[in-house]
């Protein structure tokens, strides 16, 4: 028996008083960063 999950998950964080967010070579020039994630897992039992 095979059992297959996926999971996905997405977030967003709006800065009103910001122009720039992180530092270094982490910097987005914007007010907002989105972030995405995807998980699967297989089972084979």
């Amino acid at each position: 028996m095979t059992h297959l999950d996926v999971s996905a998950k997405m977030g967003r964080m709006d800065y009103f008083d910001r122009d720039e967010i992180g530092s270094g070579l982490d910097l987005i020039t914007g007010s907002h960063k989105t972030d995405v994630s995807l998980q699967i897992v297989w089972n084979n039992l």
